[in-house]
């Protein structure tokens, strides 16, 4: 093989520069073998030739998703001038964890009578505060977070719009929010070919990526987290300034999904009515309402990060199926971290499990699988270039813990 490409067959990913790539070509039985179409990568090729970019590309094949991505010098800067906001009480949320010390199996005795009768009545079963999404899950949130600041205003935090979507705010009813009458939810309006590329980080998509990620969202949809925050806000009293807090706790979806399919004609409604989805992809569009909790004072509390992010820890961790919760959760831990502009973290070695959600390990004593999944998330945020060093420390009282130095150029 050339020395201008290298194979990862443990992480599942091939990586070219032009030269290689156009090797790799001639080799029409290996790209079949490897499940590749030969036609689809020559017209790769040749989109790649007909941009006549001045920087070399390199050419990532993702073996288990079959996903093709191009990248050069150029589409790099150009990317990573473009970051995107979340609220930090959605990235706070994220990141709770059920540590012993935490006494977590407590909090549903401390929920307003208005949450637990939500629980009870539709009988979940709810282990933990918090957002715990699977890797898909939350690689589909972060694409709808991408089309929702493609859909807005994202330039003025002061402006009214920011962040609000594209399509009329829906108005939600909620006391628990800690205001009496309205809250508005973003919403956007999309064309389901947009949001399989935004999921993908790709222009190309299969029948089977269209039910996959349709079946992701109908699936996210229905599934409940008990919400909990505090809203940190200052008024004037008697000509003083004093903090006040807004205590938001809520049961309750991350999205909620209307299928818009307008101007049918007869035919269509019969083939809509026959179950062709044909139809719906063709004329329709998803109208979706995001949970506020992704915006909420997002112009002071938030964590930022790159467009492609989910692109790039794909490729980090080796493959879209290499990428683990605790890789989520240790990347997302780093850059609220950088997002707060502390470029220094300190972790006990006994807590940092529970952050990466290891504790059915824990619970099991699988101490060497634990030990790799730690040292598999610090290699993916070091690959995507958030962790510069690592080291452990001995404390003040005797425990180890992890001294991240994070890198304070990271975009």
């Amino acid at each position: 093989m050339s020395n201008n490409s290298h194979n990862n067959d443990d992480n599942h990913s091939l990586v070219f520069s032009l030269k290689a790539f156009e090797s790799f070509l001639a080799e029409k039985k290996r790209v079949e073998s490897l499940g590749f179409d030969i036609n689809g990568l020559k017209k790769v090729h040749r989109q790649i030739l007909s941009k006549k970019a001045s920087q070399k590309p390199t050419i990532t094949l993702d073996l288990d998703s079959k996903i093709i991505y191009v990248s050069t010098v150029e589409n790099t800067q150009k990317q990573r001038s473009e970051k995107i906001r979340a609220s930090g009480h959605y990235f706070d949320n994220k990141l709770k964890y059920a540590h012993p010390n935490n006494r977590q199996l407590s909090f549903y005795d401390a929920l307003s009578s208005s949450a637990k009768e939500q629980i009870e009545e539709f009988k979940y079963e709810i282990k933990a505060e918090g957002i715990a999404l699977t890797p898909p899950q939350n690689r589909f949130m972060t694409a709808l977070n991408k089309l929702l600041y493609a859909k807005s205003e994202n330039r003025d935090p002061n402006s009214k719009e920011y962040y609000a979507g594209n399509a009329e705010s829906l108005p939600v009813q909620d006391q628990d929010y800690g205001r009496s009458g309205e809250r508005s939810a973003p919403v956007i309006q999309i064309i389901p070919a947009e949001l399989y590329k935004s999921y993908l980080d790709s222009d190309q998509y299969s029948g089977a990526d269209i039910k996959y990620i349709r079946n992701l969202m109908l699936e996210l949809e229905k599934k409940k987290f008990l919400i909990c925050y505090d809203r940190k806000r200052h008024v004037k009293k008697n000509g003083k300034i004093e903090r006040r807090t807004d205590r938001i706790e809520k049961f309750e979806s991350l999205i909620q999904i209307i299928n818009y399919i307008p101007d049918l004609t007869d035919k269509e409604l019969e083939q809509l009515n026959e179950n062709k989805r044909k139809v719906a992809e063709k004329k329709g569009s998803y109208i979706i309402a995001i949970n506020p909790i992704l915006i909420d004072q997002i112009a002071t509390k938030y964590v930022e990060y790159p467009a492609d992010i989910e692109k790039r820890t794909v490729i980090a961790a080796g493959g879209h199926k290499k990428v683990t919760e605790s890789d989520i959760s240790l990347r997302d831990y780093m850059l609220r971290e950088l997002s707060a502009k502390r470029y220094s973290c300190e972790i006990n070695e006994a807590k940092l499990p529970y952050i990466l959600r290891l504790d059915g390990y824990i619970r099991n004593r699988k101490k060497k699988i634990i030990q790799k999944r730690i040292a598999n998330a610090i290699s993916v945020s070091k690959n995507l270039g958030l962790i510069q060093h690592v080291e452990i420390e001995i404390g003040k009282q005797g425990q180890s813990k992890y001294i991240f130095s994070l890198n304070p150029n990271y975009n």
